[in-house]
């Protein structure tokens, strides 16, 4: 087995006279039978536009990315010009002679997306186009999500829909993030308490609601698996090939990226970091027990004999000695399992997420301070997209779901 980075290029799919098929690595090759030109045309539409949503580039720079030929890289740009998913756009001059080169750039107007983000009792609503720049975006209030939150989630999002910037602009998809395990295959989710039964029952009533209100595709997804997509995207896991997300709040989730991608496991559960089992202070249960939010206002409170809440230990842990001293306690356990996870899957990038980033520097050197035992120099980092990874990793699936439907 090789070891060790490699560089990677993306590679279509070109015809001769069978298909050739290289890895992402350009090692492997493999010859597809009985499959006609449409569909490697469509395979190629695809590569063509994934390389375009990420930077602008002239024929020459897709045909070389690609490997693809003239004829084929010319046939299928005109197609995508005339189905308005590509437009052109000149080029810097790189000489005092001729004209400047001619570049493709994919239409970000080509489609609108809406992301519904759920989480800590507020509902992120954001309307976005395929590069992610945000069109409009509105919280609501949520104490509770029932059939009545999504009545006025549906009545908020044409609201903003229907907004100048976005009406123009056709909806493409609606996606979902919300907490709990979601599985990868079905869509289904596993309830969290913070939900009605009734939205999420047999059937999948919120699924239905929306693609009924709206006429386009609707999927789920969780939370902190949008996370850090969006950390993927624009954040501290921009081009990290392995790398965890350990997100700490009321309750503890993480995400695993291996090979630069999202591991998600057999059903989609990968990276339950949560439920690791843990030791602390001569007690064993999982970690979430002795770390998140959730258990530290439970502690704190009986202490105080009054209920606290997150603002409330932030402070406390700002000034109060003996409150830091045990917060602190509970990051070298936390650290103990991110180092575990470190010298399993040899990486070497943490993102520390959630409201725990808001203890500052003092909780993340707690932490590192155990994950610096490892032997491959592993250092967490605190994410600087709060809960906005969220969204971006939302917005993020609905243009990969996007580039996946275009034929």
């Amino acid at each position: 087995m090789l070891k060790g980075n490699t560089t990677q290029r993306t590679h279509a799919l070109t015809l001769s006279d069978g298909a050739v098929c290289r890895s992402k690595t350009g090692r492997e090759r493999c010859y597809m039978v009985g499959k006609n030109q449409s569909y490697i045309r469509e395979i190629n539409r695809k590569a063509i536009l994934e390389t375009l949503i990420a930077e602008d580039c002239s024929a020459t720079m897709l045909a070389r990315k690609l490997s693809l030929s003239n004829a084929s890289l010319s046939t299928i740009l005109g197609g995508l010009l005339r189905d308005g998913y590509i437009c052109r756009t000149a080029g810097e001059k790189r000489s005092g002679y001729g004209r400047p080169p001619v570049y493709y750039t994919f239409n970000a107007g080509c489609g609108a997306l809406l992301s519904v983000v759920l989480a800590n009792y507020y509902a992120t609503i954001v309307v976005s186009d395929m590069r992610m720049n945000i069109l409009a975006r509105e919280s609501m209030r949520a104490a509770k999500y029932d059939l009545s939150m999504l009545v006025d989630l549906v009545s908020k999002a044409k609201e903003l829909l229907a907004a100048p910037r976005c009406a123009a602009v056709p909806l493409v998809g609606v996606n979902f993030s919300v907490p709990g395990r979601v599985n990868s295959g079905t869509g289904e989710l596993q309830l969290s308490p913070q939900f009605d039964e009734s939205i999420f029952g047999e059937g999948n009533g919120i699924v239905r609601l929306f693609e009924k209100q709206f006429g386009v595709p609707v999927r789920i997804s969780n939370d902190i698996d949008s996370a850090a997509r969006g950390e993927m995207n624009v954040g501290a896991l921009k081009g990290v090939q392995n790398g965890v997300l350990a997100y700490v709040d009321e309750g503890i989730g993480g995400a695993i990226v291996l090979g630069g991608g999202l591991y998600c496991g057999e059903q989609g559960f990968a990276g339950e970091i949560g439920l690791m089992r843990a030791d602390f202070r001569g007690c064993s249960d999982v970690l979430d027990e002795f770390v998140s939010l959730r258990v530290l206002k439970k502690y704190f409170s009986e202490h105080a004999g009054e209920k606290l809440h997150t603002a409330d230990i932030v402070r406390l842990y700002r000034e109060d000695e003996a409150a830091r001293s045990y917060i602190n306690e509970t990051a070298h356990c936390l650290g103990k399992k991110i180092r575990d996870i470190v010298e399993l899957l040899d990486i070497s990038t943490i993102v520390l997420s959630g409201r725990v980033v808001q203890f500052g520097e003092e909780y993340l050197n707690a932490v590192n301070a155990e994950v610096a035992a490892s032997l491959n120099g592993a250092k967490v980092v605190a994410s600087s997209l709060g809960e906005d990874a969220t969204v971006y990793g939302t917005a993020s699936e609905g243009v990969r779901a996007f580039l996946a439907s275009v034929s």
